[in-house]
């Protein structure tokens, strides 16, 4: 197999119950085939084109998910310490380092090389508290309530919801986080065993594939809306 370094993105999926539950989206279209890959289309946005060519000789890297043989025990709340570093790849070939400058518990502040930061909360399944300096979203907050710190330890079946209230008032959005399946799971960063995890809101859904090994997701595929997919191309522990 190439090396994590050459291999061009893409991905698929074996497990069958990623299969039913995406069918299940599409369950209530009666309006035809063609309107149903036209709501595909729309729901997935570009990250779902086909990988780009590749070299001769080079291999497609492919996110490969499969039920385990044998079941994990429960993962407890991973800890994280300054100077944790996780990167992830994205379907457009770029690459971002996501640095551990402190950590408080669940919360967890992290920076980009280029000075972007945010505080995560782990028991919203690493949902963003605060960030500023972002591309994307500039500055902001948001206060979390519900059925904090109940996700882990992770265990097939169990579910929570929270809501998260933006830190001037303009929206509210209800989350529910199921834990749904264990799978193992081949990234650009390696093969690992995992909790998949969905977590769902109005007009959005992220699947985590959570690797207690590593201590992070090692993949999330966002539907719906900021449709996306963030793979875990390598990563590093502080001793």
């Amino acid at each position: 197999m190439a090396s994590a370094a050459n291999r061009s993105f893409g991905w698929r999926t074996r497990s069958p119950l990623t299969g039913l539950f995406m069918l299940s989206l599409l369950a209530g279209c009666a309006d035809g085939w063609r309107t149903v890959e036209r709501k595909v289309a729309d729901a997935l946005g570009p990250t779902a084109a086909a990988p780009p060519a590749t070299a001769a000789g080079e291999a497609a890297a492919t996110f490969d998910s499969r039920p385990l043989e044998a079941y994990m025990p429960p993962a407890a709340q991973p800890t994280f310490r300054p100077g944790d570093s996780f990167t992830f790849r994205f379907p457009s070939g770029s690459r971002q380092t996501e640095v551990v400058v402190a950590a408080r518990g669940e919360r967890t502040d992290w920076r980009l090389g280029s000075g972007a930061t945010w505080t995560t909360r782990t028991s919203t399944m690493f949902n963003t508290e605060k960030w500023s300096g972002t591309a994307s979203f500039g500055t902001g907050t948001q206060r979390f309530s519900g059925e904090l710190g109940k996700l882990f330890p992770l265990a097939v079946g169990k579910s929570i919801r929270y809501r998260a209230a933006s830190g001037d008032g303009a929206w509210v959005n209800e989350w529910t986080c199921s834990v749904a399946a264990q799978e193992r799971v081949e990234v650009a960063a390696g093969a690992f065993d995992c909790y998949r995890v969905i977590c769902s809101r109005e007009g959005q859904i992220r699947t985590f594939y959570y690797a207690p090994s590593v201590g992070m997701y090692v993949l999330r595929i966002t539907t719906g809306r900021d449709a996306g997919t963030k793979e875990l191309a390598s990563f590093s522990r502080a001793n």
